[in-house]
């Protein structure tokens, strides 16, 4: 190898040693600057929403906060527990619980116990 070929290649190395150096301090700068954009961003004291669903790994939704109105009037904050298959299995709502699907079901109303097969009540206490 030549004193001329030698001096060639070490000035490119010395280049690609200088670009090498210019993108990894490019990739800092931008790194610190994304950091510090996020790191100064206010985090929310309040989240306000009509609904929030907690979904499973496959999507579905398996609890509901939501407010639910009956009339434009009437409305109640509500949350659903929903079993595999999309059923509500508990249902927390002003006023009352209920708990099941199906056809059998227990319901708590204000001060009323109440356990139903369908419409047939099948046994209660107040």
């Amino acid at each position: 190898m030549s004193e001329a070929e030698l001096t060639r290649r070490l000035e490119r190395l010395e280049r690609d040693n200088r670009r090498l150096k210019g993108f990894a301090l490019a990739t800092i700068v931008l790194t610190t600057a994304v950091v510090t954009i996020c790191a100064t961003q206010p985090v929310p004291q309040t989240i306000t929403a009509h609904e929030f669903n907690v979904v499973d790994s496959s999507g579905k939704v398996r609890i509901r906060v939501s407010m639910e109105c009956s009339s434009t009037t009437d409305c109640a904050p509500t949350i659903r527990l929903f079993d595999k298959d999309q059923n509500a299995a508990a249902t927390i709502r002003e006023g009352g619980v209920t708990i099941g699907h199906g056809r059998i079901k227990a319901l708590l109303l204000s001060s009323d116990l109440i356990f139903l097969n369908g419409d047939n009540v099948l046994w209660s206490a107040p």
